[in-house]
This record gives C-alpha cells, sequence and structure tokens, in this order.
C-alpha cells in the first residue's frame, strides 16, 4: 500500500512538471509568433505634403547649406529679365546668379513632400547609434549624419528631418523629424538625393 502511495506521487509530481513545462512552452511560442509575424499596421506616413505649397526649403550635407525660395507668381528675381518669369520658379537665396531648374527642383523635392517608413524605433536612448546626431534645427545644419532638410510651407509651418545611418543588416535607413521623440526605418536611401550642390539644380546642368 505504501509503495502504491509512492508511485501515486511519483506520478502527480510528473503530471504537475509536464503540464507546466507545456504551458511556459506554449507561451514561448506565442511570444516568437507575436514578434516574427508581419505588423499589418506597422507603417507610418512620416507626413503627405504637397509641393504647391512650399514656400522655400533648404537642405544640409557634408560640402555645405543650401537655401531655395519659390518666387511669387509674375515676379522675377531680376525685374529686367522678363524670361526669367515663370508660373514655377525658384532662387537660390546665397547666390542670385544662379539659375535653379524648376523641373530639377521639384523632382528633388517628390522625395520628401511624401515620405513613408516602414516602422518607428520609440524610446530611443543613443541617437548616435543610429547615424542621428543631435541636429541644430534652427540652423538647419548639418551635424554629422548624411544631410537634413527644411521644408517651409506658404502657410508658414516648418518641416524638418535629419538622414542616418544604413544598416547593413536589415537593409534598412533612419531618419528622424523635428519635434517627434521617433526614428523612422525606411526601405530606400531618399537621403542620398540630398548629397549634392546648387549648381546640380541649374538649368545649365
Amino acid at each position: 500500500m505504501k509503495k502504491q502511495k509512492v508511485q501515486l506521487i511519483v506520478m502527480l509530481v510528473l503530471l504537475v512538471v509536464a503540464a507546466t513545462a507545456f504551458v511556459g512552452i506554449k507561451s514561448y511560442n506565442t511570444n516568437n509568433e507575436d514578434k516574427e509575424a508581419p505588423d499589418t499596421e506597422s507603417e507610418y506616413t512620416v507626413w503627405d505634403l504637397n509641393y504647391d505649397d512650399v514656400e522655400s526649403f533648404s537642405f544640409a550635407n557634408e560640402q555645405g547649406i543650401y537655401h531655395f525660395e519659390r518666387i511669387a507668381d509674375g515676379e522675377s528675381k531680376n525685374a529686367e529679365d522678363e524670361s526669367a518669369e515663370s508660373e514655377d520658379s525658384w532662387s537660390y537665396i546665397d547666390d542670385t546668379s544662379l539659375n535653379p531648374d524648376a523641373n530639377k527642383i521639384s523632382s528633388l523635392l517628390d522625395n520628401v513632400l511624401f515620405i513613408k517608413a516602414q516602422s518607428r524605433i520609440e524610446d530611443v536612448s543613443d541617437w548616435e547609434q543610429y547615424g542621428l546626431a543631435d541636429c541644430d534645427w534652427e540652423q538647419s545644419g548639418f551635424s554629422g549624419s548624411d544631410a537634413s532638410v527644411s521644408i517651409t510651407m506658404k502657410d508658414g509651418e516648418n518641416y524638418r528631418l535629419l538622414f542616418g545611418d544604413y544598416n547593413e543588416i536589415t537593409g534598412k535607413y533612419y531618419l528622424s523629424v523635428a519635434g517627434e521623440p521617433y526614428i523612422y526605418v525606411l526601405d530606400s536611401d531618399i537621403g542620398a538625393e540630398f548629397l549634392i550642390t546648387p549648381d546640380e539644380l541649374t538649368s545649365d546642368t
């Protein structure tokens, strides 16, 4: 009788251990599935801007900081040059002798007027590991990252972003937006489009 009781106790103990292991394994698998499953809600629209509403913009890279301003309808930067009047024309503020090509300006801005990120990183404690050192947003200046962009709309709203590093393991690119505590993760390297100089945006190139 005593032997049977011992066997029964052993069987109960084994049953409890097996049940505990089963619950633990099931919970582990569920957590992993949650992490690995694609999140259909994970895409984020960083912003969606209208080209016609852009008043001015600037971008910065290792070579300098460049400012462009849209010329008002019917207004020429050179009053004596009537041919300069255009429905869509731009002035390079830092050197008004340059003649920016409106089509090239439009193509450049198209890269950042609508930005959709595949995901975003929250609770960031070390921005530098993503290539996003603190930016002097007031000056829209270069600060160690590949490039930064500042866009001012006709209603006075200003939108600023900073491009970060490329992650060779994931094949993703990082960027941050002024005033937001997140790092956005992109599939494409839109920042590379701003590694240029104003000469490359003129009608002569």
